[in-house]
């Protein structure tokens, strides 16, 4: 399982349930299958970059919302990934303040 993949939905949950969606509540708002949203948010499928952009605006996020890890409890394995990460949400994050 891709450590990126599994970051995104755990990502995504996170921010569903501070949301206080429901995966069904969710999956109806971004109108994709709710068994399509469990996976993403299990890692366990490839989200599309449409699909993402049906959450993102369901949740009413910025796509560089979905790259701030500093929630989650990563495991040593996913910390140099993260770490790169970091770097990205940073930039997109200042892109986005700069527009």
């Amino acid at each position: 399982m891709s450590n990126l993949r599994k970051l995104i939905g755990e990502r995504i949950r996170f921010i569903r349930k501070l949301k206080g969606l429901t995966q069904e509540e969710l999956s109806e708002k971004a109108q994709i299958q709710h068994t399509y949203l469990s996976d993403v948010e299990r890692g366990d499928r490839n989200a599309s970059l449409d699909s993402l952009e049906k959450i993102i605006h369901a949740l009413d996020i910025q796509p560089s919302d979905l790259f701030d890890f500093s929630e989650l409890n990563v495991d040593q394995a996913s910390l140099e990934l993260t770490d790169a990460l970091e770097v990205h949400y940073n930039f997109l994050k200042a892109s986005v303040l700069t527009m």
